[in-house]
């Protein structure tokens, strides 16, 4: 049972990693940062999930479990629509334990990383009293003078601008949290050290996990908010259940074995396709969101971005080619990633053109 958002949450003891990342990232924010996971998770799950059903026209049956032969013929819309339960863990993944290694990062280096904004503060604070100097600078004056202090000239706001540049240089957020994927660039179909980072879908259960720490240390790297980059999350691995357990209109689902040996560019580019179509969607009501999808892209591996290239932008109906290539590719079995490509490209050369009205695609 998911925590409710007042309960404080279980920090390992205090020689574990958790708590000793945990402790240095967010300080006497911890119950904070916690409390915003959990306040987005309770906030917009069912509007994500809704969502998903709309923009896969799939459905995840009440008490779904691993998807056997009785399971991909059972009724769609049967028990509950939240049978695919989201918990929040304290728990910090292997890699990125790896990457903040204080051989590969020192302390003093990640505390400037996280601390970016202040000096994105600092330049913008000596832009303004530059800009207004001469107009403050009598006023000021007399202040200084009792506190026997001199006022800043031009070249003083300089200096301290320039040099809060030079600090802003001298690390690169989206590098680090690059390296929680792992190591270099992979473009195997199956690499051999693929991680769940932020959070995790475990199809055999089925459940999803959310890693609150992991969350709110990358959100403070890439400079987003917690709650941007939970539904971010969220609707990811969300995804991830709709295209596996969800059943099309003849109750078919994605079979397990093949969902498992998938490669990764289509299991990672399905789940990546809809939740930025999600996250676009949701833009008038929380406009951070989309951003933050496209920070934490930037930093994933080759997996999490190729599917960019399937179809266009400019496409007309991209998400209906993608969701009926899906649904085929679903039926058949297909794992290779190069014939996913290929049916993807059939269904652009022969998918009707959208209604005259504007309209959606009929249903199926």
């Amino acid at each position: 049972m998911n925590r409710p958002a007042s309960t404080p949450p279980r920090i390992p003891e205090d020689h574990s990693f958790d708590h000793r990342l945990a402790s240095r990232v967010f300080a006497d924010q911890i119950a904070h940062t916690y409390q915003a996971v959990v306040a987005a998770k309770d906030r917009w799950n069912q509007i994500l999930r809704d969502r998903l059903r709309t923009a896969t026209r799939l459905r995840i049956a009440g008490r779904t479990r691993r998807p056997s032969s009785e399971a991909r013929v059972r009724t769609a819309d049967a028990g509950p629509p939240l049978s695919v339960p989201v918990r929040i863990e304290g728990e910090v993944p292997d890699s990125v334990q790896r990457a903040l290694d204080p051989n590969r990062i020192s302390h003093r280096q990640l505390d400037l990383l996280l601390n970016r904004p202040l000096l994105h503060d600092v330049v913008g604070g000596m832009d303004f009293m530059a800009h207004h100097l001469d107009d403050l600078r009598p006023r000021l004056e007399e202040r200084l003078f009792a506190l026997d202090l001199r006022h800043a000239d031009r070249e003083d706001l300089r200096r301290v601008r320039e040099t809060a540049k030079v600090w802003l240089k001298s690390g690169d957020p989206k590098s680090v949290v690059g390296s929680f994927f792992g190591e270099g660039e992979k473009t195997d179909p199956h690499p051999p050290e693929h991680h769940d980072v932020l959070g995790a879908y475990f199809f055999r259960i089925p459940e999803i996990r959310l890693y609150w720490i992991v969350i709110g240390l990358v959100a403070r790297l890439l400079e987003v908010t917690v709650e941007d980059l939970t539904v971010v999350v969220l609707v990811h691995e969300l995804a991830h259940a709709y295209t596996h357990l969800g059943s099309d209109i003849d109750r078919h689902q994605w079979d397990t074995g093949y969902f498992r040996h998938c490669h990764l560019e289509v299991v990672e580019g399905l789940a990546q396709f809809f939740a930025e179509h999600i996250c676009r969607e949701l833009g008038d009501r929380l406009p951070g969101v989309l951003p933050a999808f496209e920070r934490l892209r930037d930093c994933q591996p080759f997996q999490y971005r190729a599917y960019r290239d399937w179809v266009g932008p400019e496409t007309t109906d991209r998400g209906e080619i993608i969701r009926v290539s899906m649904i085929e590719c679903r039926r058949k079995g297909v794992t290779d990633a190069a014939e996913f490509r290929r049916t993807i490209s059939r269904y652009r050369a022969s998918v009707a053109p959208p209604p005259a009205d504007g309209g959606t695609m009929p249903r199926r």
